[in-house]
């Protein structure tokens, strides 16, 4: 019976310490950023009284719903029009900046993150047509 409990013991403390290996980096930082992104909602908010609008299906065109935003931890950044190739294509290069939760991917997406999961990034911009009104874009990665 001793040996039993030992080896479960042994057993769980080994599953524990593997489980806490294979942590990703989540932080939030160019290096915990750093991937493949496509943008999968971006939504408009008048006021903060206004209820959101997609702008995902109504402003962003299709041929650009399905392209990939490359992050690299150097802080370069890389646009590819893939799938449904716009015309002419879409794709660019450049840079992204992070200054704090500040980020800038090259012009095309920037604001204030206000969540990141390792898969998910949230973040809101405001003051993008008129006083007072705020852009959330959500980029999942592939």
């Amino acid at each position: 019976m001793k040996k039993l409990i030992f080896f479960a013991i042994i057993s769980i403390a080994g599953f524990m310490s593997c489980k806490k290996n294979n942590v990703a980096n989540c932080s939030v930082t160019m290096t915990g950023i750093a991937g493949t992104y496509k943008l999968t909602a971006l939504k408009y908010q008048q006021t903060s009284g206004s209820p959101e609008t997609d702008w995902y299906t109504t402003v962003v065109q299709a041929c650009k719903r399905d392209d990939l935003y490359v992050l690299a931890s150097d802080g370069t950044f890389t646009l590819q029009d893939a799938g449904t190739v716009c015309s002419p294509d879409g794709n660019d290069s450049g840079v992204w900046t992070l200054t704090g939760n500040d980020i800038d991917m090259a012009g095309y997406y920037s604001g204030t993150i206000q969540s990141y999961d390792c898969t998910t990034l949230i973040f809101t911009n405001t003051d993008v047509l008129n006083s007072g009104d705020k852009v959330t874009a959500t980029f999942v990665k592939q």
